[in-house]
């Protein structure tokens, strides 16, 4: 089956008519990533009782369930289960967006070395904030740190990554990143 072109072999084409010059492997790469970032098929059940029992009574299936907060109470007092798991990653962001858009690598991997190295998932939440504020140049400092350090990097960073590098209109930095994320085998 042939699959229309993806955002990233559109950009590749936009640059080859700009005549951007592209990272080895760049391209190789961002043939491959849609078929990495493909979700897993998924087994739907069938609805259990409370899933019944709301819908009889005209509630949506998450009621009850914490997803919303109640009249009269702010949402930040709602409790999911999570305890304290985004603060963990604040004094990194807090650093990290401190150091402004053209940051060094040894600001970055001092901003992030103490916590990178002792809880690595705390890296997706950092990505993720990076790409709403769109830091690109950050991130891809924060790759080559994280490849330093030997703290595996998966597809999220990868993609967070190159989709803030599109947003902010930074095709090279965007062709670098896909260079970067070549070299990790992602």
């Amino acid at each position: 089956e042939r699959r229309r072109p993806g955002v990233m072999m559109l950009l590749f084409s936009s640059m080859r008519e700009q005549r951007v010059e592209v990272a080895p492997g760049a391209e190789e790469a961002a043939r491959e990533l849609p078929r990495q970032l493909e979700p897993p098929a998924v087994r739907r059940s069938r609805p259990g009782r409370p899933a019944v029992r709301a819908a009889r009574r005209g509630w949506g299936a998450s009621a009850g369930t914490g997803a919303a907060p109640l009249p009269g109470q702010r949402p930040q007092e709602t409790h999911s289960g999570r305890r304290g798991r985004g603060r963990r990653a604040d004094p990194v962001l807090e650093s990290l967006l401190s150091l402004g858009d053209e940051p060094t690598t040894a600001q970055v991997r001092q901003a992030v070395s103490p916590i990178l190295c002792r809880r690595p998932r705390v890296a997706s939440t950092v990505f993720r904030v990076l790409a709403e504020k769109r830091h690109p140049g950050v991130m891809i400092l924060l790759l080559e740190c994280m490849r330093d350090r030997r703290v595996e990097v998966n597809t999220a960073h990868c993609s967070a990554m190159i989709s803030a590098c599109t947003k902010a209109s930074q095709l090279e930095i965007a062709t670098h990143g896909l260079g970067v994320t070549h070299q990790f085998r992602v």
